[in-house]
C-alpha cells in the first residue's frame, strides 16, 4: 500500500472517531442492567466498532505506553487511576473506576450510557447462555439474557502495537474497573469459542485497545 493511501486511512479514521456514533438500542436482558445492542462506534450488531485503549475517547493506529493518555512511557507508572497500594511506584489518587469524562461509552454515547463494571460483565457471563456464531456474516458470540432476550458480541481481537491480534477468534471487552493490586491493568472479558473469561484477566494492559460494549440503568 502506498504511504499517501496509508496517511489518508489514518486521517479518514481519526474523522470517523469524530462523528456522533449510530444510534445504540437497549436490550433488556433481564439482568442488573440494560446493553447497548451494539459496540461504540459499530454502525450495526456485528461490527466491531472503535477499537480503544482504556481510558482513551478515540482509536488510534498504534497502541502503546508511550502514546497512552494516562502512560509515561514506563510500566508501573500511570498518572490517573493509582490505589493506594501502588503508591511506591507512582502517586495514589484513590481512584480505581473510570469517571465520565474518561468513558468512551459517555462520551460518545451521551449521558445515561457507560462502560460496564467489572460485576456486571461477570453477571453477563454467569447468567446468560453463551451460544459461538461463525459464519460468512459474523464471528462471535450470540448472548441470551435469563428473559430470552439476546445482544451479539463479535469477535474483536486486540490492539497492540501497530497489530491487531486474534482479530477472528476472540473478543476483549474494557469493563470500566482497574485492577487495584497491579498497575498498568484493566479488568476485560475475554472470550474465545471455548472460553468466556471474566474474573481477573490479567493480561489486558490499559494501553491496548479493546472494544467496548456500553451498558445503561434499567428503567423504572
Amino acid at each position: 500500500m502506498h504511504r499517501k493511501m496509508k496517511q489518508y486511512i489514518i486521517i479518514l479514521l481519526l474523522l470517523i472517531a469524530q462523528l456522533p456514533c449510530q444510534a445504540q438500542q437497549t436490550v433488556d436482558l433481564g439482568l442488573s442492567v440494560a446493553w447497548a445492542d451494539r459496540n461504540v462506534g459499530a454502525d450495526r450488531p456485528t461490527a466491531v466498532g472503535f477499537m480503544l485503549a482504556w481510558g482513551e475517547l478515540e482509536p488510534k493506529t498504534e497502541y502503546t505506553l508511550d502514546n497512552y493518555r494516562f502512560g509515561t512511557g514506563q510500566f508501573w507508572h500511570p498518572t490517573k487511576y493509582v490505589c493506594e497500594s501502588q503508591a511506591s511506584y507512582a502517586t495514589p489518587d484513590g481512584k480505581s473506576r473510570l469517571e465520565s469524562e474518561d468513558d468512551a461509552a459517555t462520551a460518545m454515547l451521551g449521558d445515561g450510557w457507560r462502560m460496564p463494571t467489572r460485576e456486571e460483565l461477570t453477571e453477563l457471563a454467569e447468567k446468560c447462555q453463551w451460544q459461538w456464531v461463525a459464519n460468512a456474516d459474523s464471528t462471535g458470540y450470540r448472548v441470551t439474557g435469563p428473559n430470552g432476550s439476546s445482544i451479539f458480541l463479535p469477535a474483536t481481537g486486540i490492539r497492540t502495537g501497530k497489530r491487531h491480534l486474534a482479530g477472528s477468534s476472540e473478543g476483549f471487552y474494557w469493563s470500566g474497573d482497574a485492577i487495584t493490586y497491579l498497575l498498568d491493568v484493566a479488568f476485560a472479558l475475554r472470550f474465545t469459542p471455548r472460553l468466556v473469561n471474566h474474573t481477573n484477566y490479567k493480561e489486558t494492559p490499559r494501553s491496548n485497545g479493546c472494544a467496548v460494549r456500553a451498558v445503561t440503568e434499567m428503567s423504572k
